[in-house]
Order: structure tokens, then sequence, then C-alpha cells
């Protein structure tokens, strides 16, 4: 910049540090030709800046100066100055390193080749370190780290230049003193939200508007030209130190793996990774590098093997050396080049952050050991084989994580988790595992607490099949209290606490309570399901489970009702039939478990709410005691609940407090929603057994409810539906089934439902109904009416005022006063988009929420708009639409195209800049509904930063534009 127009080419590094035959240099000559931005690695050792000589002469650059943006937000203000002496040749280059060689410098991920200056800082003698291969330049330090380093977007985001709140801007000069007298070329590159120039200096605001992805940089192609203009200039491209800028890609690289999981000592390994290029793989190499000092894990140096194709199927293979020493841990990565020079590099974060493997088995102990006082294992990051029995397997505490063990004792569990969520696994299951170890950080209150895991690499778990679960370690309540010095030893192990007595029955609000064996409390909590509640003074016999730290305390976390021995644990608790009548005899059911005999069971039952109770034993063959009574005058609501003794005198209830309840006989939905005053139903908090049609299947709205309406005849269908919704996944029911369902009825946030107590509380007694007819409303009486909550209706010759209120919903008008409106929402994802002035036709479920009533379509055909004709059963556009859901997108974007004839469509995303990103669809298609897929991806396969994008749709009948959101 600030130079006269000329074209980039590449040619033969040339640096002079003699007293060469040089010229003096012009803005222009000189061009800051390539900047690493982007560095995958957190510390940005691995930055680099290019400098390029445009003339066929040497140019003297000692005392030249490079400046840019530091921690105070000074543009300009510290520099790294060339010495005296320093030339670049005849159409050369000069290579500015931030650091050479220090695990993500610049050696380690563009050597061997050295770089021609280091900006080595004196004053930071802590972490920094001189290379004695490459000279260093001048820096004016101060008691900041004064390296010139890149705001990248990713790494060091705190310490770059804020333009905004959450805007970047980075700006890079090359003067030709050190009090910056002459401009030569500066580049400047920002963040979307960067409207103005932050650092004026070189003029108005051209920067280069947005960050490059981690591995790329930022530089002028072979055809670009110098205009003074950065966002002109620049182009993201291949990192190329040294050599003719392409605007190329490095080979695409993925599923890196090694073979075998567990090696020994006399196993060679062999690592494949798939890469693929479309100018083809020139090579590919797997570097590896070796310790077999733990806990020091002091590795040697990078060594590499050759990969090859042999099969031609993309899957480079390499085979790593046997290695003799029992245990020994390995880092290994992969670099590839293209046919034209772009090198790529797996993982990307590669080599600060590599894969690894381990040879021979390492002991739990090993790992989990720490000295008093601390908490982090010495193996965090390394690679580990480890052979132990499953004491928690998975889904007791979350479907990814199990436990294992390998003795008995302190020191011998560990958690594992696996990404994948597969692992087939079984309590007592003897396993051998693969995986790398890792400190799982929980935080609250301030409180930090870390987690030792071993996390499983890919289809590395081999189950030998069934063994014996290792004992419980006995253990002190205060042993294991959070304030305990020895607490760690037990992180992962089974443990047991015997004659305790609970202390504090709710801790927090997390399920959290606490016991005592008279020597100190310690935590329980309830991560695994059990039925068990706490109430102060409980006496236990044991509580157990695995031993555990996470937000800031230690505790243990029984794998279920098993693991508390004391008082009869109850669950499972059913009445039946679910809807019975004055003729039916009603059997209560219960699951009882207890680690002693179970003396007695009781179900006591009120039909007087609570004043008197009546009791039935229960008797069982196995866990699950029944017990009858009735029959039950009909309307009467029954409450009751089940009582369990031990023969130790302990004693369980379900519920813990108050109880349960069920209906003898049938309610009208007329009845249930016709309030008594308000809004609410004269039977909120009562228990009901109703009939219906099923109007909004299982899934339309959500997985937790459905709607049901009772046929209304020749009458109005006012009061007639209603919301049936279940804690957990509602049954699936479908459109046009009659049921009948059972529960309380309970006004959430003021919408009216019927809330199912268990699964079996429902009965389908036939499909494919016609349910009843949506009934024909006005906008406003939708708007305004508690009548038709929960009511199939429809709004007939209405308009749309408002094709965007927010939150996707829309507001439709049906004539009449200007009242006469009601907000339709979009629950359900539908294809059609509001216009304003569209006629419509919507018919949809009357719902109140948030304050207001919503009319919620259930799917596309409850939209009748000018953009749809019915032909022949199908609908075929009459009008270019398009919709996107959801929007805000998270991971994946569906775009949905209503295309009115047949030809050409494409589909395309730009950024907020109208820069191109990607093409989701450039084909001929015939009339109809189209929908394609964006996942956030650019054309490379890489996902984008979030941001504003902008879909543009393009037909033979038109275009259209639409803005979609990517969140984080």
């Amino acid at each position: 910049m600030y130079c006269r127009s000329i074209t980039v080419l590449g040619l033969s590094l040339v640096v002079l540090l003699t007293a060469s035959m040089t010229m003096a240099a012009s803005p222009g000559d000189v061009l800051i030709n390539e900047i690493y931005v982007n560095t995958p690695d957190y510390y940005d050792g691995s930055e680099y800046i290019e400098l390029y000589n445009t003339t066929g002469s040497s140019i003297d650059i000692g005392g030249w100066a490079l400046s840019s943006v530091e921690y105070d937000e000074v543009c300009g203000e510290h520099y790294h100055a060339f010495p005296a002496g320093t030339s670049i040749g005849p159409y050369g280059y000069i290579i500015v390193a931030r650091d050479v060689e220090d695990g993500d410098g610049f050696t380690d991920r563009f050597g061997p080749a050295l770089p021609d200056f280091e900006m080595y800082d004196p004053s930071q003698t802590s972490y920094e370190v001189d290379d004695p291969r490459v000279p260093n330049t001048i820096v004016n330090h101060d008691p900041y780290d004064d390296q010139i380093r890149f705001y990248s977007g990713v790494s060091n985001g705190d310490y770059g230049y804020r333009c905004t709140v959450s805007g970047r801007y980075e700006v890079l000069y090359l003067y030709t003193d050190t009090l910056y007298t002459t401009l030569i070329d500066a580049v400047e590159y920002s963040d979307a939200a960067c409207a103005v120039d932050m650092c004026t200096v070189n003029g108005t605001n051209d920067a280069f508007p947005y960050y490059p992805d981690p591995g790329y940089s930022l530089g002028r192609d072979e055809t670009s030209s110098d205009t003074d203009d950065s966002s002109v200039d620049l182009t993201v491209q291949v990192t190329t130190p040294g050599a003719q800028n392409i605007n190329n890609i490095p080979p695409d690289m993925w599923t890196l793996r090694y073979s075998p999981c567990v090696p020994t000592t006399s196993d060679q390994v062999t690592v494949s990774c798939y890469i693929a290029d479309d100018h083809g793989v020139a090579w590919a190499r797997c570097y590896y590098a070796v310790a077999t000092d733990p806990p020091d894990f002091t590795y040697g140096a990078w060594d590499s093997v050759t990969m090859t194709d042999p099969d031609a199927d993309s899957v480079y293979t390499g085979t790593l050396p046997a290695q003799a020493v029992d245990p020994s841990y390995l880092k290994f990565y992969v670099r590839a080049s293209d046919n034209l020079g772009a090198v790529g590099i797996y993982p990307d974060n590669a080599p600060a952050e590599p894969y690894n493997y381990s040879v021979g088995m390492t002991l739990i102990s090993d790992i989990q050991y720490v000295v008093l006082g601390a908490d982090s294992s010495d193996y965090i990051d390394q690679a580990v084989n480890v052979t132990g029995v499953v004491t928690a397997e998975p889904g007791v505490y979350n479907n990814y994580t199990f436990v294992i063990q390998d003795g008995t004792g302190q020191w011998s569990g560990i958690h594992v988790y696996d990404y994948a969520g597969t692992a087939a696994v079984s309590r007592g299951d003897q396993v051998t595992v693969s995986g790398w170890i890792s400190e799982y950080y929980t935080s609250s209150g301030g409180n930090t607490s870390v987690r030792t895991e071993i996390n499983l690499f890919s289809d590395c778990l081999t189950n030998h099949g069934p063994s014996t679960v290792p004992s419980p370690s006995v253990v002190s309540t205060t042993t294991l209290s959070s304030t305990s010095l020895i607490a760690e030893r037990y992180e992962g192990v089974l443990v047991r606490t015997e004659n305790v007595t609970v202390t504090n029955d709710s801790l927090d609000a997390y399920g959290e309570w606490e016991i005592n064996d008279g020597t100190g409390p310690c935590r329980v909590d309830d991560y695994a399901y059990y039925v068990y509640s706490p109430s102060n003074g409980d006496v236990l016999d044991a509580v157990q489970g695995v031993f555990d730290q996470s937000y800031g305390n230690y505790k243990i976390e029984p794998r279920g009702d098993e693991d508390i021995q004391g008082p009869p644990a109850i669950s499972d608790v059913r009445y039946s039939p679910h809807a019975p009548t004055d003729a039916d005899q009603i059997t209560f059911s219960a699951t009882v478990i207890c680690a002693n005999p179970i003396a007695s069971v009781k179900t006591y039952f009120s039909t007087d709410d609570g004043a008197t109770w009546d009791s039935t034993s229960m008797s069982t063959s196995d866990s699950v005691y029944t017990g009858t009574a009735g029959p039950l005058l009909d309307g009467s609501s029954v409450e009751y609940y089940v009582m369990a003794w031990s023969n130790t005198g302990t004693t369980g209830r379900r519920p813990s407090a108050g109880s349960y309840s069920f209906y003898v006989g049938r309610v009208s939905i007329y009845d249930i929603q016709t309030p008594a005053a308000g809004d609410s139903s004269a039977y909120a908090g009562k228990p009901v057994n109703t009939s219906g049609i099923v109007t909004a299947a299982t899934g339309t709205y959500s997985d937790y409810f459905f709607f049901i309406e009772e046929d209304y005849g020749v009458g109005s269908a006012e009061y007639r539906g209603v919301k049936v919704y279940a804690g957990n996944t509602a049954p699936a029911v479908a459109r046009g089934d009659s049921v009948t369902v059972s529960g309380d009825v309970w006004e959430y946030f003021g919408e009216t439902e019927i809330s199912l107590p268990f699964d079996e509380a429902m009965t389908i007694h036939s499909s494919g109904h016609e349910h009843p007819p949506a009934y024909d409303v006005t906008a406003g009486s939708v708007n305004t009416s508690e009548q038709w909550e929960g009511v199939l209706v429809t709004v007939d010759n209405a308009t749309v005022t408002n094709p965007d209120n927010g939150y996707g919903e829309w507001t439709i008008y049906s004539g009449g006063a200007p009242s006469d409106t009601c907000v339709v929402g979009d629950i359900v994802a539908y294809t059609y988009v509001p216009m304003l002035s569209d006629a419509v036709v919507v018919t949809g479920i009357s719902m109140y929420a948030y304050g207001e009533y919503t009319l919620q379509p259930r799917d596309d055909d409850d939209i009748c708009h000018p953009g749809m004709a019915d032909v022949d059963d199908d609908r075929v556009p009459v009008r270019l639409a398009m919709s996107i859901f959801p929007n805000p997108v998270l991971s994946a974007g569906e775009i949905r195209l209503a295309i009115p004839s047949n030809g050409r469509v494409s589909v395309k995303v730009y950024d907020v800049n109208g820069k191109f990103v990607e093409t989701l669809m450039d084909r001929q298609v015939e009339a109809g509904e189209h929908q394609v897929t964006w996942e956030g991806q650019n054309r490379n396969g890489r996902r984008v930063t979030p941001g504003i994008y902008f879909v543009r749709v393009e037909t033979t009948r038109g275009s259209l534009t639409q803005k979609m959101v990517l969140s984080r």
C-alpha cells in the first residue's frame, strides 16, 4: 500500500547481510507480501511476516522497521528493526518469524528451512528463547512482550486491538526508519464489526474484512496488484513462506488412526490418514517423537516416515518402528503437499497438540497418583493403555462415561469418557481401553474441580468378558469430605461408608445431601437415578458408589438404590385401570427394593381429600408388590401413597410427602376447559379421565405433548380441545387416534393441560378417524378468547398485516374492527414466508403462552396463500418463496424453496460484505417445493465464523435474498 501498482512475482530467496550494491527504495519497491495471521496454536509462535522485493535490484533495508498494534492498543508504538547491512535481493523474500522453534514455532510448522529473522525480545527471558541459528530484529522493548503478534479471531483474542466491544482490527506497517518517517507499505485486516479505520495513518478504512480460517495466511497472489486497499489486494491463501504466493489450499486430511491400539515392544505401528487434493498429492510424511520417562515425558527430536497410498484409495499409511522400552509414549502428526507446493498439516494444531499413543500398559494408580495437596495427573495429554473392571457402566451417570478399576483402595479407579457414546460394556466386565488423559474441569461459586479422565480413542476398547466387580473400599465420611487432604486419592474409586446418618437432606438445589458416620460430614449426589429421598435423621446401614469430584466438591455418586442400604426404596408406583369406573376393582403396584428383608408393604388411599385413609396390604413374588381396593364411587378423586417397612424397622414412603391421585369416572374436555374463574379450569389441581380424537400428534409441536378434541356435533367447538403433556417423552399418538387419557389438570402459566402421571395412563382405542373439523373463527376471537384454547380453528379470508413480529411470528387480520387480528406462530417449520398484504387462510391449534393467544399451524397444509395452488393433490407454487429454519442457525440450517416453474435454480451463500461463501444448489429443477441444507461451511468445507450471512436464490422467474444468522 502507498505504492504504485505492481504484479507480485515469486523468485528465489535472496537475503544479504553484507555491504553489497543496493539501491534506495520508494513505496512499492518492497511489499508486505504475506502475513500468517490465524495459526491453530494458542500462543501463535509460528506467525511470520514475508517481505518481497518487486525490483530487479538489491534494496538495503537496514534500519527499516516493522510495527503493529500492541497490548496498550496504540497503533505503531513498538517496532522490530532490521540490523544495519540487511539487504533484500532482486525479486527476493525476507521472512521474519515470531519464534523459530518452541513447540509451536516457525520450524515446528514449516521447517526444516529457517526464517531470516526472529523477533526475539530479550526483556522476556522467562519464556522467550533466542535461537542462535537465526539473527534477531532490533526491538524497542518495555515490560510488555513486544513481539509483533496478529489478532486472529481465535487465539489471544483478549489481547488484540479492540475497535468495538465485538470487533477487532489489526494493522502492520513497514517504515524506512524507527522514527516512522516514510511509510513503505501497510496491510490491515479486521472483522466486519470494525466500521471505521482504527489506525488512520494509512488513510481510509480499507482493511481486509475478515479473518482467514486457522492455518491460512493473508497475502497477495500472483495476479494481485498493490492498490493501497487491503480489501482488494489481499486474499486468503495457503502459507508459502519464502516462495511465490498461490491461491491454492493444501491437501484435505481426515481420519488419522494408528494400529494396533495396544502395541507391545515388538510391534510396529501403522499410521493411516485420508489425504486428497484436487491437484494431486505430491508427498505425505508422518512425524513422530518418543518419550520413555514418565511422569517427566521428555520427548526426543521429531523423526518422520514416508506415507504412501498403495491402493490409490486416498488412504495413506506409514509404519513407525517398534519401541524397545515398555512403557513408551509417542506423539505424531501428518504433513502432506499437493503438486503445486501447498503443504498442510493434520491435526491443524500440530505439532503443539499432535495425536499420541503409548506402548505397553499403564496402571491406573500411576495415572491417578499425585503428591499430597495436588490434584492434576502427571499424565495430562499423554496416551495410555489401561486394563480394569467396569464398576459403573454407560448410562448410570450419562451415556458417554463409565468407570473402571484395577484393584481396590486408593488411586485404583478412573472415569473413561467415550465421545461416541457407543461403548458396549456392562458392570463387572474386564476391559482394556486406550485413550489420552485429560482433566475435566467443573466450576461453581468460584470453586473449581478437576476430574482425571481417559478420553477413549475410537475403536480402541476390548471387552474381555465378565469378571468380579472390586469390593468397595470402606472409608470414613471425614476422609471423603471436600476439605479432606486425602480425598483425592479415592477419585474414581468405588467407596463405601457405613452406619451413617443423614445430617442435611438438601445441601443445594441440585439434589446433593450430606451424611455423617460420626467422624465428619461428606456429600452424596444424585447424578445417577435412585428412588430414595433423604430425610434428616435417616439412619442408613451404608451408602456407597463411585467417588467423584465436581463443581468444587468431593462426593459419593450412588449408582442406584442398591447403593443406598437402609430404608426400602419404592419406585414405579402405578394404579390400573388408568380410567376406572365405579364397577372396576383398583390394582395398586410398586417396585420395592431394600438391602434388608421387607417386612410389609401397604397402599394408603383416601376418597375424602385426606380426611380419612384406608389401606390395602401388598404382596409379591419378586420385587413388584401389588394390592387391590374398590370398586370406588363414581366421581371420586382418590389420593394414594405407598409405604414399606424392612425387618430392621426402617421405613420407605412414595411419594416422600403428599400423595398421588386419580379419578373414578369420566369428565368431558368441555367441563375441564370451562373456567371456574378468569381463565383457570374448575378442575385445576385435580385428577381427571377424559377422551377425544388427536388433532395434533406427538412431535408436531414437541415430543412432550399432543392435543385432543372431543366431537362437538352440531354445536360449538368452544372449550372442546386440550393439551396432553408428559414429563418425559409423550406416548406416540397420531392424528386421528381415538384416545382416553388420565392425569392431573394443571394451569401452566395460564395454559390448561392434562399431565400424564405415567405412559400407561393413556389408551389408544382405534386409529384413522377424521378429527373434528377446524372451527371457523375470526382473528380477533383467537387473540382474546379462552374458549378456543386447545381447539383446532380456522381463520378464513385473512390478510397479512405484519409479516415479521420477531421470533418468526406474524400477524393476520380478518376484517371488521381494527382489533380483529391475531398472531400466527412458527413452532412448526412450514414453507410459507409471509408477505405483507397476502390473502391467507390459516388453520391451527389456538395456544396460550407468554401472555397471548397465538394460532399455531401444524404443517404446510394448514396455510393456504397466493403462492400455492392445488393441482392433483400436489401443491405447486405460483410465486417464488424461501424460508430458513432455524434462524439463527446453530449447526445446520434448512433452506426451503417454492419454485414456480421448471428451470435452472442457483442457491448461494454470501457474507455480510457480499463475498461469495458457498454454492448450495446450481442445477435444473422442476416446479415445486425443494430444500437444501447449509452446515455453516465455505466452499473449501471449512466452518465459517459466526455472523450474518445472506442466502440468494436465482431462478428464471426472479430472485430472492434472505438474511441468515450463524450462531456459535
